[in-house]
């Protein structure tokens, strides 16, 4: 049931609502949303409602979306797909009096408009459209925003006409049969100076966006399909796993099914990979395209390296799954990768608050698998790579080398001791002077020998690759990419991409993106039996209203409604390239209402101050974040001026009379973030007026403060609460469950109070995130051992128990309807594991994970695919959470008029919960036992 409304009648009144409820049983349900009512009673507190329904959407129809009540006339109107509708007054009486639902009466509605938004359009092309690229020789073949482009590179003296540099041509390649816009290119690599391959959706299937394969003639433009857009051979490659072979004859990938598939251009035939492992990283041919390696998950989710002969298809693992192996690059000489086995931590002991636990780099160094004649090992002292304190064996070759017959290849790796170890990103290539290898500051040629010269280095971002030819890199800087030749490091060439851009015919592209949400939907979600629903039956019922869109939000409605269907939380519909409000960036800053940091009323005189937030005086900075009021003491007092107190009126901005503004006290901070501005204040106390020069912030940062202030109050709080109960307890509120911030959070407040007997964990409005398990592992430890010197226990300052830091108290855990995705599963994870009572509201309901990676082409999500399925032996797939949500132990809700007078019932029952939990221990949180006098070993009186 959602989004309740009063509908008043000439005798009765009546709650209407939505609800996928059958025929008014609310313990049925058939996914399709129709509008329900039922009388409200003259004693509302104590009832039986009878559900009745008003309208008669069927399955095979798109249900109502949102609906309202005209208090005026009576009327309902309701949107369902595209159109409105409308119930009359009488109607709705009728049927409230026992008559049949109804399906409504159309709205028609004509809408005259150029309808400019839906015309085609030319789009800059920025480097967040770049996605794949390849270069051959002195030009680059470039994937941008689903078109591809031939590009020159850039020349370095300006044409002046006649016949003199001329500037080199660039042109737009796609495959035949389809109209530009209807077709996305995922990837694009040179096959020969002649020739392209291209990964797209197939214009000849361009409706449902299946993917297929083409080569394309870089002349002439004429296209030959080698794979049919089906949906069968092709399902949702992985476009950044898209390669091709030295010898332009083959190409793999890896895809949504966790298959590796290796393309034979010539003949059309693919192969899939026969091998346990599905979840796959980086593909590379080696130079005499015989080998295909590829980086993966170990059973044990370690990253290995494995390698296929493409004579026999045998797979064999190159690198152990007792360390993470994962870039790589082949050679003349050898197969060079990079690997973690010699792990160090920066952290030595488990001594220390917070409890400190092993912290390892994530640096890697650079080994060598030495390749024979003719096969994958040659004999070591040929080689002269590694430094020389390094014994290098020598190693007797075997008849007809391979791997597969080279049994002992992971002990056959030699490190590279002159390469220093770092926190490498990608391994491109090797040259006969040393490695080329990126990290986060660039692109870098380290030498073999450090007699050598020094590094050379090229400022380039993470983004960049080695040519399918083996003979250049490219890299992506700031704003382009450039071309290094192997011989030639660190000298670069620029390509063209001045004035770049992208023709998009909109409405083709709707049409296409349409297709290409529902197919990554198809590919990506978590079951391929998309929940037993006919998605070909799903894709044909919203298709339909593609062609009625005139805007990009109105295409997010529709995908929203066929995402829908999965009936799956963690299904997300936005980001796509909207029009937006203000195009230029100053009259966007300047539209900006900045604010004041506090809560106002308006007075005769002017805005009174009703309250100052304020956060935890403790932490005046979180997360390198200032957390500030611009009225506060603290704030003002650095300038030598006094802060703002509740009652202090800010009469004056700037000398203008706050109530004479337009817009009073919004207009005047209008894009005044960040720039000083003179108060008049006429201050509570003495009956003065001053002016106080202040420095307003922005609406987000407003926003954070008050959360900030909020989250203070509530832990000052829970501190009296329990002080009054008799007890201590610690007090955490996690916003979300992501990264440092998440982690930061709640290290800032567990620790410090781990020795108390209660502690409340508030996960309230947490929007989710991953780290649950690092949570529930710190609060599973428990104590055993207990330590003792003459002079200190964990009484006064000294060490505790073992294991360090265990809490030993009881634990309750706010949660209520906006606590969602991890946010639950930490919840669950508390009640399953025993750890603690849950207090609340049931949660949100997402119990499937996602990763939001299937993009659509103009960067927004059509329908964020939940990947991951969670269970367990109790509550099967979803954990109870999917589509539910969490049942908390004990059942608050926060009445919104009493929590908006300042009370709130769920942490008050939550202290309550504490409280009866540490009275029933029978130890309580006390230490254990004197175990009497120590040791005496005093020898007894008179013994020889």
């Amino acid at each position: 049931m959602k989004n309740p409304k009063v509908w008043k009648g000439a005798e009765n009144d009546f709650v209407v609502f939505l609800s996928d409820m059958i025929d008014g049983d609310v313990d049925s349900a058939s996914g399709l949303i129709n509008i329900y009512a039922f009388r409200i009673p003259p004693n509302p507190y104590n009832f039986s409602p009878k559900f009745i329904p008003l309208t008669s959407r069927c399955t095979s129809e798109i249900g109502i979306q949102e609906f309202d009540v005209d208090d005026i006339s009576g009327d309902i109107v309701f949107k369902s797909g595209a159109d409105l509708w409308r119930i009359g007054e009488s109607e709705v009486e009728g049927i409230l009096g026992g008559g049949g639902r109804t399906e409504g009466t159309l709205i028609k509605i004509n809408l005259e408009s150029d309808f400019s938004q839906s015309q085609t359009t030319v789009i800059k092309s920025e480097i967040k459209h770049y996605t794949t690229f390849d270069t051959l020789n002195n030009l680059g073949l470039l994937t941008v925003r689903g078109q591809c482009y031939l590009i020159p590179i850039k020349e370095t003296k300006k044409f002046e006409g006649g016949g003199d540099k001329v500037p080199g041509r660039r042109w737009r390649v796609w495959p035949r049969g389809g109209e530009v816009g209807a077709v996305r290119v995922f990837s694009s690599k040179f096959l020969n100076s002649t020739h392209a391959i291209i990964l797209s959706t197939d214009p000849d299937s361009w409706n449902t966006a299946e993917v297929s394969i083409y080569v394309i003639n870089l002349k002439t433009l004429s296209t030959v399909k080698l794979i049919e857009g089906d949906g069968t051979a092709l399902k949702s490659p992985n476009s950044d796993s898209f390669t091709v072979s030295g010898n332009g004859k083959l190409a793999s990938w890896w895809d949504t099914d966790g298959f590796l598939k290796v393309l034979n251009i010539e003949t059309n035939e693919i192969v899939t990979v026969d091998t346990w492992i599905v979840e796959f990283g980086s593909i590379k041919f080696s130079k005499d395209s015989k080998y295909l390696a590829f980086s993966h998950s170990a059973r044990n989710q370690f990253t290995q390296i494995s390698v296929i002969d493409l004579n026999t298809y045998v797979v064999t693992q190159v690198t152990s799954d007792r360390f993470n192996s994962a870039l790589f690059t082949w050679s003349d000489t050898g197969f060079y990768y990079t690997s973690d086995r010699d792990i160090y931590t920066d952290q030595s002991s488990p001594w220390g608050t917070r409890a400190p636990g092993p912290h390892f780099k994530k640096e890697r160094q650079v080994f060598v698998i030495p390749f024979e004649e003719g096969g994958m090992v040659k004999e070591v002292e040929e080689l002269k790579v590694w430094s020389t304190t390094t014994e290098a064996p020598t190693l007797t070759p075997t008849e007809n080398p391979s791997f597969e017959l080279s049994s002992s290849v992971i002990q056959r790796a030699y490190p590279l001791l002159s390469i220093p170890v770092k926190t490498y990103t990608d391994f491109l290539a090797v040259t006969d002077s040393g490695v080329i290898l990126t990290t986060a500051e660039g692109t870098w040629n380290l030498p073999f020998e450090k007699g050598d010269e020094e590094a050379k280095v090229v400022n380039t971002n993470s983004n960049c690759d080695l040519n399918t030819a083996y003979t250049s890199i490219y890299c992506q800087t700031t704003s382009t990419y450039i071309h290094i030749l192997l011989s030639t490091f660190p000298d670069s060439k620029t390509f063209d991409l001045d004035n770049m851009f992208t023709v998009v015919h909109k409405r083709l592209e709707w049409k296409m993106m349409y297709g290409d949400g529902w197919r990554m939907l198809r590919d990506y979600f978590y079951d391929r039996e998309m929940h037993g629903l006919d998605w070909v039956g799903v894709y044909n019922k919203y298709l339909p209203l593609v062609d009625r869109c005139n805007v990009r939000e109105e295409l997010d409605d529709v995908l929203k409604l066929m995402a829908s269907e999965l009936s799956a939380l963690h299904v997300f519909v936005y980001g796509g390239e909207y029009r937006p409000v203000f195009t230029d960036t100053i009259l966007k800053t300047i539209n900006k209402v900045a604010t004041l940091g506090a809560k106002f009323k308006t007075t005769g005189i002017g805005m009174e101050v009703l309250l100052v937030y304020e956060g935890d005086p403790d932490f005046p900075v979180k997360d390198h974040i200032s957390m500030y009021s611009p009225l506060s003491g603290v704030t003002l007092s650095r300038s030598g001026q006094v802060g703002l107190v509740p009652g202090d009126v800010v009469t004056h901005i700037n000398g203008e009379n706050v109530l004479e503004i337009p817009g009073g006290l919004s207009g005047a901070l209008r894009g005044m973030a960040g720039r000083s501005v003179k108060l008049g204040v006429a201050k509570v106390s003495g009956n003065n007026n001053v002016d106080v020069i202040v420095v307003p912030i922005t609406g987000d940062a407003d926003d954070d403060l008050r959360y900030t202030h909020w989250e203070y109050q509530t832990r000052l709080r829970a501190k009296r609460l329990a002080r009054e109960g008799g007890f201590e307890v610690g007090y955490i509120h996690l916003r979300s469950m992501s990264g440092a911030k998440a982690e930061n959070e709640f290290a800032r407040d567990f620790f410090g109070d781990y020795n108390k007997q209660g502690f409340v964990i508030d996960v309230r409005n947490n929007h989710g995130g991953n780290i649950d398990s690092w949570l529930l592992d710190t609060l599973q430890r428990k104590a055993w051992m207990y330590w003792q010197s003459r002079n200190a226990d964990i009484t006064n300052g000294g060490l505790g128990w073992d294991e360090q830091f265990a809490f030993r108290g009881k634990i309750v855990v706010l949660m209520n309807e906006h606590t969602a995705s991890d946010g639950e599963g930490f919840s669950r994870g508390v009640k399953t594991l025993g750890l603690g009572t849950l207090v609340g509201m049931r949660t949100w309901g997402g119990g499937i994970w996602l990763s939001s990676d299937n993009r659509l082409v103009d960067g927004g999500l059509g329908g964020s695919a939940p990947e991951v399925g969670t269970y367990n032996d109790e509550w099967g797939w979803g954990l109870g959470v999917e589509n539910m949500g969490v049942e908390p132990d004990v059942v608050v809700d926060n009445d919104p008029h009493s929590t908006y007078n300042g009370n709130d019932a769920q942490l008050e029952k939550g202290i309550e919960v504490l409280k009866t939990m540490i009275e029933s221990e029978t130890d309580g949180w006390s230490m254990p036992n004197d175990p009497g006098p120590k040791k005496n070993v005093k020898l007894p009186e008179g013994t020889c």
